[in-house]
Parts: C-alpha cells; structure tokens; sequence
C-alpha cells in the first residue's frame, strides 16, 4: 500500500536473490537484513527487456529438451494465447484482460491470426443457422 504501481518482472538481479554477499561470505536466505525487494526498488525500477526474456524462453527449450526453432518464442507464444482465446469465444473485454490490454487494438492487429479462421468459421455457422440449414 505505499506505492500505486511497479513492474512485476523488475530488471536486474533482486537484493535477496545472490547466493553471496559483497564481502563473499554465503547469504542465509532466511535472515531479515536482506529482503527479496524494497518498496523504493520496486517503486523506481525498470521493468525487464526483451531480451532477458528471449534468453529465458531458450534457457527454457534446453531445459525441456526442446530444440529452438527460429520464430518461435514470447510474440509466438502471445499469438497462440490470443488466437486460442478467441477459438473458444472469449469476449473482446476477456480479450483485454487476457493480455492486459486496455483495448484490443494489439491483440487483434499484432497477434492474431490474420486470417482469422475462428470468426470465419463461426459466421459459417451462424449463417447455416438463419438459413435453417444443419
């Protein structure tokens, strides 16, 4: 409660995450002299870049044993969000939401698929349905 906002992924190493202190002796994880975060930290601080996160995504496929493939990362991971989100119908304020969005401009021009084959489909449907057609 005493800051509005912060970044929830916050750049650089946090104060409580080194294994060791400034004068190389081990950090007790369990002691009170040195939090996981601070309210000014946090309050101040700059979110993470995008290539921390690239390189986690392949730090991820080699701990999965999964080979990399060029293309496939966080923005392929956002299309399929988006595009299995609106194959299971969510509405444009879950669209939003889903994302963190606060309209649905990026979801709809950046990440879903262009085609759209989930709308065409439904309207497909729908159309079969006014003509009383199965």
């Amino acid at each position: 409660g005493e800051i509005r906002d912060y970044p929830l992924f916050p750049a650089d190493q946090l104060p409580g995450g080194r294994h060791y202190l400034s004068d190389g002796r081990p950090r007790d994880p369990r002691t009170p002299e040195h939090p996981v975060a601070t309210v000014e930290r946090h309050g101040k601080g700059k979110s993470v870049g995008m290539r921390a996160v690239q390189d986690w995504w392949r730090e991820a496929e080699g701990l999965a044993g999964i080979d990399h493939v060029e293309g496939r990362g966080p923005y392929g991971g956002r299309r399929v969000g988006v595009d299995t989100a609106k194959e299971l119908g969510i509405s444009r304020e879950g669209l939003m939401s889903h994302g963190d969005w606060s309209d649905t401009q990026m979801p709809d021009n950046v990440y879903a698929d262009k085609e759209d084959r989930a709308a065409r489909s439904e309207a497909r449907r729908i159309r079969a349905q006014i003509r009383g057609e199965e």
